[in-house]
């Protein structure tokens, strides 16, 4: 799914990624979820639009319950990447938190083989 920009307007229908990650997800709509096919983590700041318009179409999907939603109400869009402010401790924290749930999310798709995976590699994509 595409980021904070309008760019990545990539079809989900045949994606090669067994899953996602959405960090400041702030024009997100309800085509993306409706195309999207895999199970994905969003991540948004608190000032960033609500998760609600694309958890109501994901939840009626197979993988909805595999898809997860954290909010970060004390930050500000772009808190991990452009807008970080790392000589603001509640910051720091909240970005070693987001390192930490990817990290997590991650390692419970891989464990619990929920898509039944065969992975030789995992591509970051910014």
């Amino acid at each position: 799914m595409k980021a904070c920009g309008n760019g990545n307007n990539n079809s989900w229908s045949e994606t090669p990624y067994f899953t996602g990650i959405s960090i400041h997800g702030s024009q997100l709509n309800i085509f993306d979820a409706k195309v999207l096919q895999v199970p994905m983590l969003f991540i948004r700041a608190g000032n960033d639009p609500s998760f609600d318009n694309i958890t109501s179409i994901l939840n009626q999907k197979s993988f909805g319950s595999q898809c997860e939603y954290k909010v970060y109400e004390n930050m500000k869009h772009g808190f991990v990447s452009a807008g970080a402010n790392y000589s603001n401790s509640e910051n720091v924290i909240a970005i070693d938190d987001v390192h930490h749930r990817v990290r997590t999310y991650f390692d419970n798709l891989l464990k619990n083989n929920s898509t039944n995976l065969n992975i030789l590699n995992i591509d970051i994509l910014y």
